[in-house]
């Protein structure tokens, strides 16, 4: 049987042909998973740090929505470059990195020892709870992930390197450069603390501002929203959008 794969090409592959290429890349994958986990470093939440969970790549998270952040070596380094002497950064790649199709294609051999030339980084288990590392670290960095918004769901400041929903809540650091990066570190050092009430009135903004539904119907469960609603809640808004342009 021929099966055909995503690509520019439009191109067809047989079975066999297709299942030996993924097992490269499966061989690829545990390789940059055995290269990491060298590397790894015991956590300490005593030590004052920022900490950075790695994005799930390819996906539009960082590329188009990261800019030129798509590469993840240059958010760490800039990151890393802008924190006082005493100041760490930790590092948790993404499980999923190491088992979907075609994430061999976003890490190579030699990525992960390249972040680590840093000696202000460090990296921690996959298994490491990512509220753990939220709750015990100054601030969270990242380019678009969730993390950002569970950071500012627990009063925690974000530097944020890319363009997500939550880019203008209260909290936020926007940052492109070292020196954006430094003065946003020294005020959360200085003792920043985030509005509570602000955040609270950038969620009723969104609200006033959204439908509810569902752009994928891998989420149509969960959203209490029927099908045909769905189509309808989107097409008005997008509607009612168009003519608020006119």
């Amino acid at each position: 049987k021929k099966k055909r794969i995503e690509s520019l090409e439009n191109k067809t592959y047989r079975n066999i042909t297709i299942r030996l290429r993924h097992a490269k890349w499966n061989r690829l994958k545990k390789k940059y998973r055995a290269e990491y986990e060298s590397l790894l470093d015991v956590f300490d939440g005593q030590k004052k740090f920022i900490y950075i969970p790695l994005h799930y790549q390819p996906e539009c998270t960082t590329a188009p929505m990261g800019g030129v952040y798509a590469d993840q070596i240059l958010m760490v380094n800039t990151v890393a470059a802008s924190l006082p002497d005493d100041w760490i950064v930790y590092v948790k790649e993404n499980k999923i990195q190491w088992s979907f199709p075609y994430t061999h294609a976003t890490r190579y051999s030699g990525y992960y020892k390249e972040m680590k030339k840093n000696k202000k980084v460090c990296f921690v288990s996959t298994d490491t709870s990512t509220f753990d590392l939220i709750n015990y670290s100054q601030a969270v960095a990242t380019v678009t992930g969730t993390a950002g918004w569970e950071a500012i769901m627990r009063l925690k400041p974000v530097l944020l390197f890319g363009f997500p929903w939550y880019m203008h809540c209260e909290g936020i650091f926007r940052v492109d450069s070292v020196e954006g990066c430094k003065r946003a570190v020294e005020k959360i050092k200085t003792g920043f603390v985030l509005d509570e009430k602000r955040i609270l009135r950038y969620l009723s903004a969104m609200e006033m501002v959204s439908a509810p539904g569902y752009l994928h119907k891998r989420y149509a469960k969960n959203s209490g929203v029927s099908r045909e609603q769905n189509t309808k809640n989107i097409s008005d808004y997008i509607y009612e959008c168009l003519n608020k342009n006119k």
